[in-house]
């Protein structure tokens, strides 16, 4: 099904047998058709209508959900002649009673058209939903946004808390996406860095290291208490995103040297990796 979307010449040649797949009897042959269809971006702008069609009938919730990202990934230009049934039939779906398609047609909205007032609230609005499914959901939907997701800070800071390891993880990232912006979320993300009780543990961990690492100088003081953890996996973690902050990271250069010597290899190369990072970056040679 995915070399479809390989050949080459008039993009119809490619599209039409998706077109028609998407109604096909069986349901992964439609989710099948419909995922070729999302990776070929606005070459399947001619499945537009198809894909609107398919979204607001299909009996399958994820089948639902492909044809709302298939239309998110075509692109704005391409939904220009169905934009109009495109739209309402999102906004239709933004009070589907399925978490993961009310998430998937908020993001196709937000794509399609980002001056759309539904969006983004809806998308929010699913990162606190009752449901876990959905707020993960919500919350990688929201982490493809990236600084575009700044209405969001607040709702992911709480994420940052949330049961879900992949909510935790998702939100940390997305903060760290945003960028300075979302300074306001360094406390949590360092509690959450050196939370010796993180079930998912190392994995979130360096999900809250990386955001820090790109949240400036106000995380250096909580990265260097982070060398104390017990934990190779944090203090690793703590070590790169010194490196990724850069020349305001230069109060930490004699620890950082001092690790260089440390038992574990990991260590010692991720602290050479950043005292280079923040010579390179720094103004003054030292």
């Amino acid at each position: 099904m995915e070399s479809l979307g390989q050949i080459g010449g008039p993009r119809e040649a490619a599209t039409a047998p998706l077109v028609v797949a998407l109604s096909d009897d069986d349901a992964d042959y439609r989710a099948a058709a419909a995922r070729t269809l999302a990776a070929m971006g606005p070459d399947a702008a001619d499945a537009a209508d198809a894909l609107v069609q398919m979204f607001r009938s299909d009996p399958e919730r994820n089948n639902r959900v492909e044809a709302a990202r298939a239309l998110g990934q075509l692109g704005e230009e391409a939904v220009v002649p169905v934009l109009a049934e495109a739209t309402d039939a999102l906004v239709e779906m933004l009070n589907d009673e399925e978490g993961p398609v009310r998430v998937a047609a908020a993001l196709a909205l937000w794509r399609i058209d980002h001056e759309n007032a539904l969006s983004l609230p809806t998308l929010i609005a699913a990162l606190t939903d009752s449901h876990q499914e959905t707020r993960e959901f919500a919350a990688r939907a929201l982490g493809t946004l990236e600084p575009a997701a700044s209405p969001a800070l607040s709702a992911f800071i709480a994420a940052l808390g949330d049961e879900s390891w992949i909510v935790r993880s998702e939100a940390a990232q997305t903060l760290g996406a945003i960028g300075p912006a979302a300074a306001e979320a360094t406390p949590a993300l360092i509690e959450l860095l050196l939370d010796e009780e993180e079930y998912f543990g190392d994995g979130v961990r360096r999900s809250a290291a990386g955001a820090l690492g790109k949240l400036g100088a106000g995380a250096v003081p909580h990265l260097i208490a982070a060398f104390g953890h017990p934990r190779l996996a944090v203090r690793v973690a703590a070590t790169e995103a010194l490196g990724e902050i850069g020349a305001a990271a230069r109060p930490a250069l004699s620890r950082l040297q001092t690790l260089r010597e440390d038992d574990y290899v990991t260590l010692r190369n991720a602290a050479a990796k950043a005292l280079q990072s923040i010579r390179q970056t720094s103004p003054e040679r030292f």
